[in-house]
């Protein structure tokens, strides 16, 4: 096959390589060594840099003497985490304190983009 502008043409002349860094939708048209042309397209839409949005929710903010559970939600799949339970639609992360802490927990999600947010559970006496 013929080079094609922007694309690494293999040293037998059989394959075409090119490295995207970020999601298209383009056609591309090959030629072989006649020039008989032939145009496919190239669709990739799983690149993923965006790093995942997360909100911390308290079972309560006020004094107890109970146990406080923490929520984290987030708006795309994250994967689990150590000593939290991931929600079955992948979505929020939640834990159980007995005792007053301060996490710095980091979320990622599928694409393995994170987000560090705190937790600070200051309310049990």
């Amino acid at each position: 096959m013929q080079a094609v502008s922007g694309w690494n043409l293999s040293s037998d002349k059989k394959v075409l390589t090119k490295t995207f860094s970020a999601n298209v939708n383009t056609n591309v048209t090959i030629k072989d060594l006649l020039g008989n042309a032939s145009t496919i397209n190239v669709a990739i839409n799983n690149i993923d840099k965006t790093v995942p949005e997360a909100t911390v929710e308290y079972s309560t903010t006020s004094q107890t003497s109970n146990n406080v559970v923490v929520t984290i939600k987030a708006n795309e799949k994250i994967v689990s985490l150590e000593g939290w339970t991931l929600s079955s639609d992948g979505l929020t992360l939640t834990k159980t304190f007995s005792e007053n802490a301060t996490e710095t927990v980091t979320i990622r999600d599928l694409a393995g983009n994170y987000k560090t947010v705190s937790v600070i559970v200051a309310n049990i006496i």
